[in-house]
């Protein structure tokens, strides 16, 4: 598709240097995301935002991709059209093209954020740890950890908000999560026609879902919780169908709702999940620290052999995640998630020593260094715990 103009990838070897550590308490744009800014310098530069705003099918791309490559010609020393000459090779799933593309914004700019996380969006189609430090460890030096923060944005309606996310902000207590699903829902419910206040309620009733399926109250408590999440996740991906929060939660509550039903169920729901999950794959693979990758490795651990063939139908190998589950742990080691799904994919495949040395690691960190991920870490650690008794029974 795009013709490789930049310089071959250098090799950063460098000791590792400490570094600040950001603060978690940012909107949602400054944590998640991935797509550049479109400037104005040039005149193309209206063409190509009109385009971008129609690239859902993808079937304008390589359009595009002229479009970026004659303003980078004219402008040969900004740091824009490499920028979104990456992007764009990622969604076409030219990765080499998009790594190359990364690492000449990198030395235009090399404080750029965007170049970075586009990098590592890429990286698990290129290799795992041992690739990153080769051929980057100066650059994660510097640019590691990535800030988190709300996975939603921020809603307009003032007092009602402030009121919701001051009572999510204190999730840790179980009661406080569930009221602020409440307070969100009746928000969502005066306002039906704003998709990301739908969303909220999607997200917090799989959190809360999530939490019960991980002390063992699943059918008992959980499923209406990820019923709820899958009845607003509906009616938000009817008002905003591009959205990637939609998409992975409204996924994430329908994957843990046939968490324990019969093969035959799970076979059939993987088509309309996989969907979802590809989608946020391909907008956004780091949404929620690489929320996509931990997505499909969960899927793959609950739905055995019928979601591991449907993954790699798909294009998301086993290589693929535990890829994936290298850059998490480099990127936003605050998050637990991609540690426990590297032992629990680990157990699936047979290597249970190795899991369960991961897993008691684990159980020795504390929930509360992440602000953002409290909960999801709480639950986490009550996964690790029945993992590793169905190891060591």
């Amino acid at each position: 598709m795009m013709k490789k103009k930049v310089c071959s990838l250098g090799v950063l070897l460098l000791v590792f240097v400490p570094v600040m550590v950001f603060s978690a308490s940012i909107n949602y744009e400054e944590a998640w995301d991935v797509n550049p800014d479109i400037p104005s310098y040039d005149p193309a530069w209206k063409e190509f935002e009109k385009g971008w705003a129609q690239r859902w099918e993808h079937e304008n791309l390589d359009k595009l991709a002229d479009i970026v490559q004659g303003i980078s010609k004219r402008h040969p020393n900004k740091v824009e059209p490499y920028l979104w000459l990456a992007r764009l090779s990622f969604l076409d799933e030219e990765f080499s093209d998009c790594e190359e593309y990364c690492v000449k914004a990198h030395e235009i700019d090399p404080s750029n954020v965007k170049a970075f996380k586009i990098l590592i969006s890429v990286l698990p189609n290129q290799g795992g740890k041992q690739y990153i430090l080769e051929h980057y460890r100066q650059w994660f030096d510097e640019m590691t950890p990535l800030p988190t923060g709300r996975m939603l944005p921020d809603l307009e309606y003032s007092k009602q908000w402030d009121q919701a996310i001051k009572l999510w902000g204190e999730r840790m207590d179980i009661k406080k999560a569930i009221a602020a699903g409440n307070a969100f829902q009746s928000i969502a419910d005066a306002h039906p026609e704003d998709g990301n206040a739908q969303a909220w309620v999607c997200r917090i009733n799989y959190a809360v879902g999530a939490y019960y399926t991980s002390i063992g109250e699943h059918d008992t408590t959980a499923m209406p919780y990820y019923q709820k999440g899958i009845s607003y996740g509906e009616k938000a991906l009817d008002i905003i169908p591009h959205s990637v929060p939609v998409n992975y939660w409204y996924e994430l509550c329908l994957g843990r709702s046939i968490q324990f039903k019969s093969l035959f169920t799970k076979a059939r729901y993987l088509k309309p999940m996989v969907k979802h999950l590809l989608f946020a794959k391909r907008e956004n693979v780091l949404y929620n620290c690489f929320g996509p990758v931990l997505a499909a490795s969960t899927l793959i651990r609950n739905g055995g052999w019928v979601c591991e063939k449907g993954m790699a139908m798909a294009g998301i190998s086993m290589e693929y995640i535990y890829n994936g589950f290298d850059l998490l742990e480099m990127v936003y080691p605050d998050k637990f998630y991609g540690t426990f799904g590297k032992a629990d994919l680990l157990a699936y495949e047979g290597h249970e020593k190795e899991a369960e040395k991961i897993l008691l690691n684990l159980l020795k960190r504390d929930p509360k260094i992440s602000t953002v991920s409290v909960l999801d870490n709480k639950c986490v650690l009550n996964f690790s715990r029945i993992l590793l008794k169905e190891i060591q029974d």
